[in-house]
Order: C-alpha cells, then sequence, then structure tokens
C-alpha cells in the first residue's frame, strides 16, 4: 500500500462531502502566504473571507488583488494614501519611521455586494508597501546602536507591530478572526504577517517551482529565530505554525500529480516540528482547478453552474467548506 494512500482516500471524503475530520488546532489569526506567485492565493483569500464571518480581512501584498476583490473597483484602489481612506501601510509605518502617529480605527465594511450580511472588514493593501521593506530593515539596522535592553524593547515594538494593530483592530469592531494575504516576496509586510500570524496557511501548485518555494519556507521557519538571535529572548520569538499546505489546480487522481503528492508528504514529515500537529497528512489538501469555473468575481459557494462542470463546482465547494471548517475555533 503507498504511504499516500490514506491522504487520497482523505481527499476523496472531501470531495464527495463526507471528510473525515482532521482534528487540526483552531487558531484567531492566519496569514496565507506562499513563496511562489499564481498558485491561487488570492482566490483561496477571497472564497476563504465569504465562508466565515465576525472576520478581518488584511492585505499585505502591494499588488492589491484581494483588497480589490473586496472592495469597489480600479477607482477606489488609486484612492489609496488619502485621508479618505487609510491602509495597512499607514497603520504599521509609524513604528519604523519616526514622527508619525499611531492611527485606530483602520479597518472598514467589506463593500463587495456579497458580503453585505457579513459582519467581515478590510484594511487594505497599498502601493507604498512596494518601498516599505527599505523602511523595515533601516529601523532594524538602526537598533544596532541603542542599549541593549532598549534595543529588546525596540525589536519586540516593530516585529510585533501588525500583531498588536491588528489585536487592537479586532477588538474595536467586535471581531474574533483574521486573515492577512501576503505578498510572495519575503519582506516587509510579508516578514510581519509571519510575526503577527498564529498559523500559516501555505497553497502551492503541483510543479516543481513550488515544491522548491515551499522547501525554501520551511528552511526559512526553522531559521527563523536567528534574525534576531541575541536581542530577544528565546521564549520572545513566535514561530508561526503550518497549519495547511494547500495544493490548488490539482486533479488528484492524475498519476503526475500524485508524484507531487509523494513529494509534498515527505517534505511535512521531515518537517513535523514546524506543523500545528505531528500528523502530516492531515496538513496535506488539494483543490481542483477552479480557473475552469470562470472569473472570480463571485464567491465559488454562490455559483449555481449546471451541466458538464456542476460535478467539478460541488467539488470545489467541498474542498473549500472543508479547509475552512479546518480553521476557526467558532
Amino acid at each position: 500500500m503507498k504511504r499516500i494512500d490514506t491522504i487520497l482516500e482523505r481527499q476523496e471524503s472531501i470531495n464527495t462531502n463526507q471528510p473525515v475530520e482532521a482534528n487540526l488546532p483552531k487558531y484567531d489569526i492566519y496569514a496565507i502566504s506562499s513563496l511562489r506567485g499564481g498558485v491561487g492565493k488570492t482566490t483561496l483569500a477571497y472564497n476563504l473571507s465569504f465562508m466565515t464571518d465576525n472576520l478581518l480581512v488584511v492585505d499585505t501584498c502591494p499588488q492589491g488583488n484581494l483588497s480589490e476583490f473586496l472592495d469597489i473597483g480600479h477607482e477606489y484602489i488609486e484612492g489609496y494614501g488619502t485621508d479618505e481612506r487609510k491602509a495597512v501601510y499607514d497603520m504599521i509605518v509609524p513604528y519604523f519611521v519616526t514622527g508619525l502617529n499611531k492611527l485606530d480605527h483602520v479597518a472598514a465594511k467589506v463593500r463587495n455586494k456579497y458580503f453585505r450580511e457579513k459582519n467581515s472588514y478590510l484594511i487594505p493593501s497599498s502601493e507604498q508597501l512596494y518601498v516599505f521593506p527599505s523602511q523595515f530593515y533601516g529601523a532594524i539596522v538602526q537598533t544596532e546602536h541603542i542599549q541593549a535592553k532598549k534595543k529588546q524593547e525596540a525589536l519586540n515594538n516593530m516585529l510585533y507591530s501588525l500583531r498588536t494593530e491588528l489585536e487592537r483592530e479586532m477588538g474595536e469592531n467586535k471581531l474574533n478572526k483574521c486573515l492577512i494575504d501576503c505578498s510572495p516576496f519575503v519582506a516587509g509586510a510579508t516578514k510581519l504577517a509571519w510575526y503577527g500570524a498564529d498559523s500559516l496557511i501555505v497553497p502551492i501548485r503541483p510543479d516543481g517551482q513550488s515544491i522548491k518555494s515551499l522547501e525554501l519556507m520551511m528552511r526559512m521557519l526553522t531559521n527563523f529565530k536567528n534574525e534576531v538571535k541575541g536581542y530577544l529572548g528565546e521564549n520572545e520569538i513566535k514561530v508561526p505554525k503550518i497549519q495547511m499546505v494547500i495544493l490548488t489546480h490539482c486533479d488528484y487522481k492524475e498519476p503526475e500529480n500524485q508524484i507531487i503528492i509523494e513529494k509534498l508528504y515527505t517534505i511535512l514529515c521531515k518537517n513535523k516540528e514546524l506543523l500545528s500537529t505531528d500528523i502530516p497528512e492531515h496538513h496535506l489538501v488539494m483543490v481542483d482547478d477552479f480557473n475552469k469555473l470562470g472569473l472570480i468575481e463571485k464567491p465559488i459557494d454562490l455559483l449555481k453552474i449546471k451541466g458538464s462542470s456542476q460535478n467539478l463546482s460541488n467539488m470545489i465547494k467541498n474542498q473549500l467548506n472543508f479547509i475552512s471548517s479546518q480553521l476557526w475555533k467558532s
């Protein structure tokens, strides 16, 4: 019996809406992060946002694709950076640039018409996040000349700045869940999202580049504490656990995809300490090619598709609903 058979059998039960409980721990703040673009991260974030309530969505990717889907379009995106509407950059930059006042009540209700019945809030992206990594590392470097105790305090304030602000925003808006969408580049706001999240959701595609990107992420998480080694106490550095690796655009019955699944399972087994449980097969889930269903303007859960694509649509809905059920406490 192939060692991935249990994963494939479990996936079949998910596809037919008879899933086996994975018994994963539930957290409050997740970051959707992948070191490769084009893996369906925004589609996944958009649909998972729709599938829950009392949620704060945070877009830390400077491209702002998720912000666009959740709000009112390109003309709104161009308005970022004005006093009319604050973005995630405005919220975190005071921790790294002296003389700027910290903000409150940055999040606003999601304006997407499909979210009207939801208590969902958005902190949008902005193009200023492209320049934020230089401000981030510049501020870190400046701490080199600070006295040890103050240096520790300064690093804590900066590295956990996003976490501090998200907890404040969740409290102000009476929200109990948070989903952070990250850039493929681990610098600046993405790094803050890793420090700020309880756990990571990692979407990848079934190809060699995605496997390499996952292995790189595993190495970065393993060495997470080395970045500030000697400056922060061991117990003060919280390494986020991986809740789920989601293989997108994947028909698991294809032989070439099963080879990829086998490789991924091996990687997860070798890095069990980075997972939120010690059972690697519970952390790997497949989602079929949602691009075949057309544009993602409408959440997949609301699609009413007839004909040849109906079975695919139902299967993807089941897959996404299972993923959502493994994330939130309530």
